[in-house]
């Protein structure tokens, strides 16, 4: 069997912000992840701007940001796309020049690197056919992970799916429940989530199209919220971004 690997894309933005006048420059970093479900044909996915208005540039210019993407498939090693903008105080050496739109430039070239990467990610998925496996626990916990292992101030997970397990770990296509905290035990009992989620904003995403998948997104959006507070996150369930 040959061994699958993640493959990173790490895009590293460079540029500042440099006036007359003194500026404060900061530190704070916010990570923003996607984790978008392509087993299933989606009503709704998250749109880049949604995403993008989660780094609120015109409060904080300054801040470093990192955008990361990955997809919900019948694996778990699927690829993560990442770019990353530098903060000011990172950046600056940069601007040689001495422009002072230069940062607002870097801005906007973060800006378009993930709209394209949005553009791209909808030309090239296929969102017509149903995939028979979901991995989608272990790739939310992976994501978590990672986000509770960042450096980052702000840190916002959004997870556009059904949310319906087929996998090794479970199949809910076949629960015995609908009751969300026997659900939260099952995902639970295999020990994957970081034991503490503080600081984390998880929007939960899914636009359902009849009655039936609407009533088994909010049983099980429910059983993620359990685990999610349960550890400090505030957990969002929503329609829409």
């Amino acid at each position: 069997m040959k061994k699958i690997t993640a493959i990173f894309l790490v895009v590293m933005l460079s540029g500042c912000t440099k006036t007359n006048k003194k500026i404060t420059l900061t530190t704070d970093e916010i990570v923003s992840s996607v984790i978008i479900d392509v087993t299933d044909p989606q009503q709704y996915w998250v749109s880049p701007q949604a995403i993008l208005n989660q780094y609120h540039f015109q409060q904080t210019p300054q801040a470093a940001c990192v955008f990361r993407m990955r997809v919900v498939s019948e694996i778990e090693m699927t690829p993560v796309i990442t770019y990353r903008l530098g903060d000011a105080s990172e950046t600056s050496k940069q601007n040689l020049s001495d422009d002072p739109q230069h940062r607002n430039k870097c801005i906007l070239a973060f800006n378009k690197s993930i709209l394209k990467v949005f553009e791209n990610f909808y030309l090239e998925e296929d969102t017509a056919r149903s995939k028979e496996n979901s991995e989608i626990f272990r790739v939310v916990c992976n994501e978590l992970n990672f986000l509770m292992h960042s450096k980052g101030q702000e840190k916002v997970l959004t997870i556009n799916s059904n949310l319906i397990e087929h996998s090794d770990l479970a199949n809910f296509y076949q629960l015995a429940t609908s009751d969300p905290g026997e659900i939260a035990k099952l995902l639970e009992q295999h020990k994957l989530l970081p034991e503490k989620l503080t600081g984390l904003n998880i929007f939960l995403v899914f636009h359902p199209k009849d009655r039936e998948e609407d009533k088994w997104f909010r049983i099980i959006s429910q059983a993620y919220k359990l685990l999610f507070e349960k550890r400090g996150a505030e957990v969002h369930i929503q329609a829409r971004l």
